[in-house]
């Protein structure tokens, strides 16, 4: 973990995370929709796995915007995405190890926790419902949270500080004792452009992924790391 670059009365009174790749594993889930989505499309390079990887916490909707444009194919591949991914079974779609258990020791603690997220907050596919708050839901964690802002929630998203601002007034919390944790660019520079400290979570990405160009206030390489940083 790393040392604090401003000061600051710790410990923090509300954390908020992102949720793919800091508190789920949904890795398996969005590479299978974007194999589908892709295949549907007819491109070929880059290939899902490229594209993840690539990503860098950018929103989904427009970077496949993007990329369907420059291969002259419809703008519906991102809608064929949101289709696939919400359609199957999400067995596959897990909480890191920790996660849990630290998520119920801040509960327990008073921390006022939120979920800030690129993904759709609620909605249906198909009948059925979807969002980030059903995955919330069956993975057992909505009730530990007091705010969800998915991508319907705000007009400008990460890296913008929207998202985060929504959440602050929400929870009615002080800047200076929140934290933002996630696992890109975008989560960190949307805690920075809204005054609060910053935390990059490790756990989700293979060993060796570069992380020290985001200059976040710490460095978390496991969930048990952020329970240190809001230790009474």
């Amino acid at each position: 973990m790393s040392t604090p670059s401003h000061s600051t009365a710790l410990p923090f009174s509300a954390i908020l995370f992102d949720l793919d790749d800091t508190l789920a594993d949904t890795v398996r889930a969005r590479r299978s929709a974007l194999h589908r989505a892709f295949a549907h499309a007819g491109i070929t390079s880059p290939t899902a796995d490229e594209f993840v990887r690539t990503l860098g916490g950018r929103q989904y909707k427009s970077a496949l915007e993007e990329l369907a444009s420059a291969h002259g194919a419809a703008h519906s591949i991102f809608d064929h995405y949101v289709s696939a991914y919400w359609q199957q079974e999400h067995a596959s779609v897990v909480l890191f190890p920790g996660v849990l258990d630290a998520l119920q020791s801040l509960h327990r603690r008073g921390v006022r926790l939120g979920v800030i997220t690129q993904k759709a907050r609620a909605f249906e596919s198909a009948g059925r419902a979807a969002g980030a708050a059903k995955e919330l839901a069956d993975m057992g964690i909505a009730s530990l949270f007091s705010v969800v802002v998915g991508y319907e929630d705000v007009t400008n998203h990460k890296p913008h500080p929207e998202p985060v601002l929504l959440a602050l007034r929400q929870l009615k919390a002080d800047p200076r004792e929140t934290l933002v944790v996630g696992d890109s660019f975008a989560d960190i520079e949307s805690a920075k452009a809204a005054n609060c400290w910053s935390c990059v979570a490790t756990w989700g990405h293979e060993a060796g992924h570069p992380y020290d160009h985001l200059n976040a206030d710490f460095v978390a390489h496991q969930p048990s790391a952020v329970l240190g940083l809001s230790r009474r």
